[in-house]
């Protein structure tokens, strides 16, 4: 919360001050055009899905380590709390030990007598995490954590990691230890991963019309690997090689929202000589950018991708990047005006010609941590021309 990071300045009597250094985020963009969007309005609102099964496991444990939970807590926890204790006291065997006190009561020993609370990670709801342990010199230090759904795009082999300033070459990642270690390493390039992703819709929950094209919202198996990695010299962008990589894919089911505009607006770009798939790509980028102001989550907490070869007229999907989802897409659905409005006057205000990361942003959803978006030429930017004339035309007056 920008609020809350605010307040910490100012908790005693004394002035103080809260400065917002604007980067060429699209959010950051909007906020300094429109400060009223910021002072005029309540706090932000955290959004979560209390039934994800990582997150309500993460809950029963700590609940059930200090009362007994039963059938009574069903108006706190959900209907299936006892079954729900039951499928987890037949998992955890490496997690601590859960025991019925009586007939369908349950309650949960962390193991080592160790605080249930102190295993739940506030900031991300995965149980897995791979360590990035620095073996320089028969070094074995522990420089930083990355999440398991992360690790595959950040510290494949031979990739370039940057920490603290110094760059890092990865010399191995155990798939099975959870361990990537690193050494220092001078290089004159950086590496850029190539991933591959794919969105297979499981369950739509919800669909409806939406001003001449369709909104849906679901449950999706979103599918990704990194195939292969590029080295990149600093300055002069000049791609110096491509090494392919044998890492297994890796699939999460996940919420996603997708939408799918009129086919007259996107006939109508090819009439004028605009390919309409760049311009979906720039929208895409768009709603990624703005719905983490509404939802109250990072950047990196979703993801998407526009599909054409399933979906006529192609849809653009976003999806929560946490197995379950955690409700972001789910509010992006339910807040579709105000999202796409928001991706409207965006685009309609960015003073560039032709698009830049400000408003379209980049083609590429993860660019490497080495690069400057303003110098690469890797990808090209998506079509800001088209993806303004799919707004405007979807959401005319």
């Amino acid at each position: 919360s920008t609020w809350q990071q605010a307040g910490r300045a100012g908790r005693t009597n004394a002035e103080s001050l809260a400065v917002l250094v604007a980067y060429n985020d699209p959010i950051d963009q909007y906020l300094v055009r429109h400060p009223d969007y910021f002072f005029g309005r309540s706090h932000e609102h955290a959004v979560i899905d209390p039934h994800n099964e990582a997150i309500l496991a993460a809950q029963l444990r700590c609940a059930a380590s200090e009362l007994t939970l039963d059938g009574q807590n069903s108006g706190v926890f959900g209907p299936d709390t006892v079954a729900f204790c039951r499928s987890l006291a037949e998992r955890d065997a490496d997690r601590g030990w859960w025991h019925d006190a009586l007939a369908d009561a349950f309650r949960y020993h962390s193991p080592g007598g160790t605080i249930a609370a102190a295993k739940v990670n506030l900031r991300n709801i995965s149980e897995t995490t791979y360590a990035i342990v620095d073996a320089t010199g028969g070094r074995a230090e522990v420089i930083g954590n990355v999440d398991a759904i992360s690790a595959p795009e950040l510290v494949y082999p031979q990739a370039i990691y940057l920490h603290e300033g110094q760059s890092y070459i990865v010399r191995s990642l155990d798939l099975e230890g959870k361990v990537a270690r690193v050494e220092r390493a001078e290089v004159d390039y950086y590496t850029q991963p190539v991933l591959a992703d794919s969105c297979r819709v499981v369950e739509t929950r919800r669909a409806e019309d939406y001003l001449g094209g369709r909104k849906h919202f679901g449950v999706v198996d979103v599918t990704w690997q990194t195939i292969a990695f590029k080295k990149i010299k600093y300055y002069t962008m000049e791609v110096v090689g491509q090494t392919a990589l044998n890492l297994p894919a890796r699939t999460i089911r996940t919420q996603a929202l997708w939408v799918q505009p009129p086919p007259q607006i996107l006939e109508q770009l090819r009439r004028e000589g605009l390919v309409p798939v760049e311009g979906l790509v720039g929208v895409r980028n768009l709603m990624l950018a703005v719905l983490p102001l509404m939802a109250m989550s990072d950047r990196q907490d979703i993801s998407g991708l526009v599909d054409g070869a399933h979906f006529a007229p192609p849809a653009m999907f976003v999806y929560d990047r946490y197995p379950g989802g955690v409700g972001y897409a789910r509010q992006g659905y339910e807040r579709l005006d105000d999202l796409l409005a928001m991706c409207r006057v965006l685009v309609g205000e960015c003073p560039c010609a032709e698009g830049c990361p400000s408003c379209v942003g980049l083609a590429n959803l993860r660019p490497p941590q080495h690069a400057d978006p303003d110098l690469s030429r890797g990808y090209a930017i998506p079509n800001k021309r088209a993806a303004r004339r799919i707004l405007e035309g979807w959401l005319a007056d």
